[in-house]
């Protein structure tokens, strides 16, 4: 999954466009950036009065931290491969290892 552009860069091209410095082309050259980036950026703008990316999805997973120190003090020798077994995300093993 690719990153999303930096706020000040959607700032700096979305007022280029409103001072006049040019149209989408020119202001895709300039940052290089694609003309239909700058262009989704200035409208977004122009209707919603803001140019922030959309939230990306993904879901925070709650974590019992009491089971979890319950589960490393039984498991102390676990392995990554039987703490992938138990379904352990890499959030759970980087706890087990600290």
């Amino acid at each position: 999954m690719t990153k999303s552009y930096t706020n000040d860069l959607r700032q700096r091209g979305i007022e280029y466009l409103d001072e006049g410095g040019g149209g989408y082309i020119e202001a895709s050259h300039l940052f290089k950036i694609s003309v239909s980036a700058i262009g989704r950026w200035h409208r977004k703008c122009r209707q919603e009065s803001g140019y922030f990316p959309k939230r990306r999805g993904g879901s925070e997973k709650n974590i019992n931290l009491e089971k979890l120190e319950e589960n490393v003090k039984e498991n102390q020798d676990m392995t990554l491969k039987k703490a992938a077994k138990l379904g352990y995300t890499q959030l759970l093993v980087k706890k087990i290892r600290l």
